[in-house]
Formats: C-alpha cells, sequence, structure tokens
C-alpha cells in the first residue's frame, strides 16, 4: 500500500500548524472569541495527534524495499555485521 506524496506532504502541513497552535506558539485569543480559546485549541492538538498517527503508519506502510538514504547491505555485508556482532559479545562476556 502506497499513500500519495501529496497526501503526505499537506497532513504533516496541517500536523505542523496544529502544532503551532495547540503548543501555544500560536495565539488564538484575537482570531476567535475567548471562550472559544480553550474548546478549539483541545480539538486541535487531538487533530494533529490523529494526523501525525497516520503519518507514522504511512510511513511504515509507503516504505518498500530500500531505504532512502542507504542502499540495504549485500549478503556478505550482512554477514560481516553478524561476525563483528559475535566478536563484540564474546568480548564483553570475557570483561
Amino acid at each position: 500500500m502506497n499513500f500519495s506524496p501529496k497526501l503526505i506532504f499537506y497532513t504533516t502541513f496541517l500536523a505542523t500548524i496544529g502544532t503551532g497552535i495547540a503548543g501555544g506558539a500560536v495565539h488564538l485569543s484575537s482570531l476567535i472569541p475567548i471562550d472559544l480559546v480553550v474548546p478549539v485549541t483541545g480539538w486541535i492538538s487531538l487533530a494533529t495527534f490523529c494526523a501525525m498517527s497516520f503519518l507514522t503508519l504511512a510511513t511504515g506502510y509507503s516504505g518498500i524495499g530500500k531505504g532512502p538514504l542507504a542502499a540495504p547491505p549485500t549478503v556478505s555485508d550482512a554477514d560481516a555485521i553478524k561476525v563483528q556482532a559475535v566478536k563484540a559479545a564474546i568480548q564483553r562476556g570475557n570483561s
């Protein structure tokens, strides 16, 4: 399952705005009636939490194949990593 990069972008954009409002960096007191500031901030906080949870899910499901920063290790690289891990574990056990 892949999610559209535009969906991820716009969700991240809105979640960033929501974080600013819910965290208090953006003050709503001059934008909406004072009686609505607390409930609106609460709902925006909940919506931001849901958006960030969706982004975590979308990132996990959209990542097929190798990652964007490094190619996956070859079989010989993986074997070398395993050997190094075993040697390190043995050295820790002996000290």
